[in-house]
């Protein structure tokens, strides 16, 4: 991400992740065994 202060990391747990990482630009989501459909989802959306 150009900034990463803009992940609302709260609101990914609020909404099921299990973690939100932080790095620089660099941002994982842990979301667990659901991922395919949450990628799937995430694709649509790009």
């Amino acid at each position: 991400m150009r900034d990463a202060s803009r992940v609302d990391a709260a609101g990914l747990r609020a909404a099921g992740a299990f973690g939100v990482m932080i790095s620089g630009r660099v941002v994982q989501v842990v979301v667990g065994p659901h991922v395919d459909l949450i990628a799937t989802d995430l694709d649509e959306l790009m």
